[in-house]
């Protein structure tokens, strides 16, 4: 061979690699490329995720079901994602789908914390307790961190009737959950469901420290209620009502006045059932305390005036019967009296205020 020929193969060679060089740098940069875009529909995936998880948290489900559908096309496979679907398919009412949507999910990716969470809610609203209450407790054991699946563990149970083992849930993760809010109100809601609203209105009082909620004010004030700390309970809906400028259909002011009658205050209580019904005539409740705050007052016959007008608008209402048929009885219109007592009587054989009447009137030589 030449020099010559030697001399073309090396520059044929050396154009070869230059090519070959070339083309591997050509392919490195595709898939360089490649990589960029990937990263940066995953970054815009998540921002349209972050969008759709603030407007399902103001309630704006179809909002959050367009930004939902843009962030799945740009990354489809993402597991996040499909359970942001899930929910916004349980916020629509969807549970079918939704259902389908978490069971698919587990065959793809294995058991989910909050997947088990999620059919254990679609459990729950189709009453099906027992198998909620294993979803939830699945949940929790995966992630015993999580206080939102504690809670929903609990209310399982409460709504199955199983308080004692809904206290033993609570005790098991107080270590690990015991300092939360939502902790000390699952303590107020199985304190309510024993009886023990002092121990409830404790609990509730630890969760009002973390967040200033009227509704938190209210189950404190409604828990304090039923312990019979009337002073209490008027002191705490008077600052509430202050503060937070609540409507007075609102059932804490039904609990004040009735409050304010337990501590002898009845000018105050009438004033107080007064301004309810001048925005709610036809509040029944409202109508019936006035009626035994005017009886308390000795107006007799205003109280039976006000009384007769509840009982028009509730005319099975039993506690409003028997207020009726005393105010007759105490007024000497026996015929009323008497006639609403057989009534109520026949209702509920047991009814001791109707059978106390019936006594007295039978007694007396009135009853017809």
């Amino acid at each position: 061979m030449t020099k010559a020929y030697w001399m073309v193969r090396l520059a044929a060679l050396a154009a070869a690699m230059t090519v070959w060089q070339g083309c591997q740098y050509t392919g490195g940069q595709l898939q360089s490329r490649q990589q960029a875009t990937q990263r940066w529909q995953i970054a815009r995936a998540d921002v349209k995720a972050q969008l759709a998880a603030d407007q399902l948290e103001l309630g704006r489900i179809d909002a959050a079901a367009a930004e939902l559908d843009e962030a799945l096309q740009l990354d489809p496979n993402n597991a996040d994602l499909r359970l942001m679907q899930a929910r916004v398919c349980l916020a629509r009412g969807d549970n079918a789908t939704a259902l389908a949507l978490l069971e698919s999910l587990e065959r793809d990716s294995g058991p989910l914390a909050e997947a088990h969470y999620l059919i254990g809610i679609v459990c729950q609203q189709r009453l099906q307790w027992s198998a909620a209450e294993e979803y939830f407790l699945s949940a929790l054991e995966q992630s015993p961190r999580e206080v939102a699946y504690l809670s929903a563990a609990v209310q399982a149970r409460l709504q199955s009737g199983r308080i004692d083992q809904a206290w033993e849930l609570l005790e098991q993760y107080k270590d690990d959950l015991g300092h939360t809010p939502a902790y000390f109100a699952c303590v107020a809601e199985c304190a309510e469901s024993a009886g023990d609203w002092e121990r409830a209105s404790a609990a509730w009082r630890r969760v009002a420290d973390a967040q200033d909620d009227p509704v938190v004010g209210e189950r404190i004030a409604l828990a304090l209620y039923r312990a019979g700390k009337w002073s209490e309970t008027a002191t705490l809906i008077e600052q509430l009502i202050s503060k937070h400028s609540i409507a007075t259909n609102s059932v804490l002011h039904h609990v004040l006045a009735e409050c304010l009658m337990e501590l002898g205050e009845l000018d105050k209580a009438r004033d107080q059932l007064s301004m309810i019904l001048k925005d709610s005539p036809r509040d029944a409740q409202a109508q019936w305390s006035l009626a035994r705050v005017l009886a308390q007052m000795g107006e007799s016959q205003g109280a039976l005036r006000v009384a007769e007008r509840a009982l028009a608008l509730e005319p099975e209402n039993a506690r409003i019967i028997e207020l009726v048929a005393t105010l007759a009885y105490d007024l000497g219109d026996y015929a009323r009296a008497a006639a609403l007592a057989q009534a109520l009587a026949r209702r509920e054989t047991d009814n001791a205020v109707a059978q106390r009447l019936l006594s007295l009137m039978t007694a007396d030589g009135e009853a017809r």
